[in-house]
């Protein structure tokens, strides 16, 4: 993951449906939530393909990072703020879950 998955975004369009959404039952809302789902689903499936000793718990570290890029990216800028270690983080995170090789 780098920075520049972030760049010109205005963040994740799932996440700020989810927010702008109160309506728990709204279908857009059920959207959102089904591809945040889906997405975290994919991150631990991933994990387990690399071999990580938890990949549920990768997953989620990995989906925090991601989330949280989406949020200081618009919060501080890019090339600026907390996602300049965004790539640094996942890979620690990665490297703490999975066999040394």
């Amino acid at each position: 993951m780098t920075s520049t998955c972030f760049a010109d975004s205005r963040g994740c369009a799932f996440a700020n449906a989810s927010v702008e959404i109160a309506d728990e039952e709204h279908p857009a809302r059920q959207v959102a939530i089904k591809q945040k789902a889906e997405m975290r689903l994919r991150l631990s499936e991933l994990a387990a393909q690399a071999g990580a000793a938890k990949p549920h718990e990768l997953g989620d570290a990995l989906m925090l990072v991601m989330e949280g890029g989406y949020l200081t990216r618009r919060t501080f800028g890019h090339g600026n703020g907390p996602l300049q270690s965004a790539a640094l983080t996942a890979r620690v995170l990665i490297d703490a879950y999975t066999p040394k090789a």
